[in-house]
This record gives C-alpha cells, sequence and structure tokens, in this order.
C-alpha cells in the first residue's frame, strides 16, 4: 500500500507538528503562556485568596513558596528537583516550598504524586480555589509573604532565575 503526498495531506502533517510543538512548548494544560520565557508580575492584592487547602497540616514559615504543579508537568518536577538540591538557598531566602498538586482528586494522590518530596507540605486545592488564584497552566509559583501574595511566575523557570527574581523583588 503506497500513500500520496499530495499538498493536502503534507499541510495537514505540518499542522499536526505545530499543534505538537506548540503543545509542547505552552506548558502542562491548557494555556496561553509560552514556557520558553517565565513571566513574572509582581502582585498588590487588597483581597488576596485564602490558601488553598492543605493536605499536611499547615505550612511553617512567614514566607512560602506556593507551587501549583500537575503530576505529568516535566517543567514542575525539574524545578522541584532541583529546589530539593537547594535547601541552603531555601534557608537564606527563608522559603518554604509548598506544592499544590492541581490534577489529583483527593489528598491521597496528592501524597502519592508528592512521594519525591516529603519534607514539603502539599496541599490539593480545588477548582474554585485555582480560579482563584488564576491558576490555567502549570507551573505557577506565588510568592506568598505574611499570607499576602506578593509575586506570581508563570511557566517554566530554572531555580536560578527564580533566586535571582526573588532577591530583586523582595525587600529582604
Amino acid at each position: 500500500m503506497t500513500h500520496d503526498i499530495t499538498p493536502r495531506s503534507l499541510l495537514r502533517s505540518m499542522c499536526r507538528f505545530v499543534l505538537v510543538v506548540s503543545f509542547l512548548q505552552q506548558g502542562c494544560t491548557n494555556t496561553k503562556t509560552s514556557t520558553r520565557q517565565a513571566r513574572v508580575r509582581p502582585l498588590r492584592m487588597q483581597q488576596p485568596p485564602p490558601l488553598p487547602r492543605m493536605c499536611s497540616g499547615r505550612p511553617k514559615g512567614k514566607r512560602l513558596l506556593l507551587i501549583f504543579a500537575s503530576r505529568w508537568c516535566t517543567h514542575c518536577h525539574t524545578l522541584m528537583e532541583q529546589l530539593t538540591r537547594a535547601p541552603k538557598k531555601l534557608r537564606q531566602y527563608s522559603l518554604t516550598p509548598v506544592l499544590m498538586w492541581t490534577d489529583t482528586k483527593h489528598c491521597l494522590g496528592a501524597r502519592m504524586a508528592g512521594a519525591h518530596y516529603p519534607r514539603w507540605p502539599f496541599g490539593r486545592p480545588t477548582s474554585l480555589q485555582q480560579q482563584q488564584w488564576g491558576v490555567v497552566a502549570t507551573p505557577v509559583i506565588y510568592l506568598v509573604e505574611d499570607k499576602t501574595p506578593t509575586l506570581r511566575i508563570d511557566g517554566a523557570i530554572d531555580i536560578s532565575t527564580l533566586f535571582h527574581v526573588i532577591q530583586r523583588t523582595s525587600p529582604r
């Protein structure tokens, strides 16, 4: 069986290729944010949303690094692996990473998803909480200081850039 390559079939194949590449470039869920370069926004919220539901108790510390992630997101796992190898930097900036698994239905699923990061508090935000925090794609990272979000990062970011951004935008 042979297939003739017609201009129409060639165009269809090219469109599929572009869709796959754009999906890989955009991140792990439906989003318009490109992960080639992270989008960083300082925040000034009058009424911040409540912290999402926690599965492992309340996080300790006044500075939280709230990471909304999904299990299949390679950018999320890369960032979290880099953070696990940088405990001194986390202490230097007084940061407590808090994982929010957006793709699990129960705390048990969140516990299984975060099995590689056992020291960190984790939670399972509801869809309403994800909407309140503006999470459409993963990864989304918030710097929360004294229960108030001060910085939002959308998309893939490496750890050195993350700490550089936190240092430049934070008075500490």
